[in-house]
């Protein structure tokens, strides 16, 4: 199976076709009716739409080279499914959302400058000379500087236009509001030279924000591009499907027509779908194969059913009903 899709099920995106999807509601319950009858329902997963008439289970000891030629259709048959039920966006979305939502609480914080306001104030007084009882006054002037600690903080406009630009962003507009963000960074950007009577101290704290949000739009662009490249390997995948087609041609003409005699021969138990709930396997054959004959698009095919999680790609489970 190709590296690629096998990256594709590791990422758990929604085409993963593993028996958690939605055994919930495909697992049929029933229950162990002696000591020497098991009882199995079946978990189809999503590969339920697939089923044309109940399946059947075979049961009996399989040669290596036949497992070989199971494991090579079931990969070239999961690979064919995943291409086919390939939903671009939907996967995109799976892939990024998290890392959207968590970029959304980080925008930058209000800068709270702080500094002096110097102010000079200029007091009079006056000195007098009195020669023969007239009265002459000087008056003299002089100087004295006030500071006062004072705050200042980001402008309460450019916060706000942010917040609103981010507020409603999701996968789908993350380009049109980086567009938004830009165009909030230029206009805030002149807005902030040309501030003549603010104080110095909103200016720097204007300028400090916007270096901020500088880098924050950065990293929506760095995500932007990564969800591209995303969607250009899941586009190059479905554009393979062709080849993939192609694989599986071959092997039915070949290796699926011999299995066809193979697993009809009378060293398979074949086990029918009782009532459309239950395989009731006799006791003393729990060490034996398990083979799921299903009849897929019109075509007989066989799916090895083994135990533990991972160590099948496709959904077909066998549940063990529980008592009571």
């Amino acid at each position: 199976m190709p590296d690629v899709f096998r990256s594709i099920l590791w990422l758990g995106c929604s085409i993963t076709l593993f028996v958690g999807e939605s055994a919930a509601d495909q697992v049929l319950s029933g229950k162990e009716s002696s000591s020497e009858e098991l009882e199995f329902s079946l978990s189809t997963g999503s590969w339920d739409r697939f089923l044309q008439e109940p399946p059947v289970l075979l049961v009996g000891d399989l040669k290596p080279e036949v497992e070989s030629m199971l494991d090579e259709g079931e990969g070239i048959l999961v690979n064919l499914f995943n291409v086919e039920s390939l939903d671009i966006e939907e996967l995109v979305a799976d892939r990024f959302e998290s890392e959207v939502k968590w970029l959304k609480t980080k925008t930058p914080d209000v800068v709270t400058k702080e500094g002096y306001s110097k102010k000079r104030k200029f007091y009079r007084y006056g000195s007098f000379y009195c020669p023969r009882q007239t009265i002459i006054i000087f008056p003299t002037y002089y100087g004295k500087t006030h500071s006062k600690r004072i705050k200042s903080s980001t402008t309460s406009g450019l916060i706000r236009e942010v917040r609103f630009a981010v507020g409603n962003l999701d996968i789908k507009s993350i380009s049109s509001r980086i567009g938004l963000l830009e165009l909030t960074h230029r206009k805030w950007m002149d807005r902030t030279r040309k501030m003549v009577k603010a104080s110095n101290l909103t200016r720097e704290a204007n300028f400090t924000y916007l270096k901020r949000l500088e880098d924050y739009i950065g990293a929506w662009r760095d995500m932007e591009e990564s969800m591209e490249r995303f969607r250009s390997e899941l586009s190059r995948i479905k554009t393979d499907r062709g080849e993939t087609l192609k694989s599986w041609e071959e092997y039915e003409k070949n290796q699926l027509e011999e299995l066809h005699p193979y697993f009809e021969s009378a060293q398979f138990a074949q086990i029918p779908l009782e009532d459309g709930k239950l395989f009731r396997m006799p006791g003393g054959e729990e060490g034996q194969d398990r083979i799921l004959k299903a009849n897929v698009s019109g075509r007989d095919l066989y799916f090895r059913l083994q135990d533990g999680i991972g160590s099948q790609l496709h959904p077909f489970r066998l549940v063990e009903a529980q008592e009571g």
